[in-house]
C-alpha cells in the first residue's frame, strides 16, 4: 500500500496516504478546511494509489479466469470501497478489464475504469474513465489514456 499525497495546487485540495506510528491515515483537505483523516484499521485486501496497478500487472491472468475484487482506497470518502474488476477480454497480447464498485446501487451512479494491459510487457497501455485532475472549474473529467512505451 503506497503511501502519497495527491495535491491540486489550482484548488488547494490534498488528499493521500500516510503513515503515522505504524498505522496507515487517510487525509483529505481543502484550501480553507481543516484536514480530514481517518485511520485504517484493516488493511487486508487494500490498496491504494497505483498498489493495485501493481497487483494486476503481477496478475493478469488471473483477469483471464474469473474477476477480482480489491478494496480501493479513496481520499475523497476517507475510506476503502469494494471495488470488483472484471476481465472482459483477451485477444492477443491484450488483456481488457472493468473497475467498478462492487455496491448494486453504488454501481448505476458510480463510473466506471476501463482498462488495456499488454500481457507481454505487463504494461497498462489504456486507461479510459474518471479522472482525479479537476477541469478549471473543479469538476471530475472522464479521459481516455494511451500509453506508448
Amino acid at each position: 500500500m503506497p503511501t502519497y499525497v495527491f495535491e491540486d495546487r489550482r484548488r488547494g485540495y490534498r488528499e493521500g496516504l500516510r503513515e503515522e506510528n505504524g498505522k496507515y491515515i487517510i487525509f483529505k483537505k481543502a484550501r480553507d478546511g481543516e484536514e480530514e483523516t481517518e485511520a485504517i484499521t484493516n488493511t487486508a485486501d487494500v490498496f491504494s494509489c497505483q498498489g493495485w496497478h501493481y497487483y494486476l500487472v503481477n496478475n493478469l491472468a488471473v483477469l483471464e479466469r474469473e474477476n477480482v475484487e480489491l478494496n480501493l482506497i479513496l481520499p475523497s470518502e476517507l475510506r476503502a470501497l469494494p471495488f470488483e474488476i472484471q476481465g472482459v477480454r483477451s485477444e492477443g497480447d491484450r488483456v481488457e478489464a472493468v473497475l467498478k464498485l462492487n455496491h448494486w446501487l453504488f454501481r448505476y451512479f458510480a463510473p466506471t475504469l476501463q482498462l488495456v494491459y499488454d500481457s507481454k510487457s505487463r504494461k497498462l497501455v489504456e486507461y479510459r474513465g474518471i479522472s482525479n485532475i479537476s477541469d478549471s472549474e473543479g469538476n471530475r473529467q472522464d479521459v481516455r489514456i494511451v500509453y506508448e512505451y
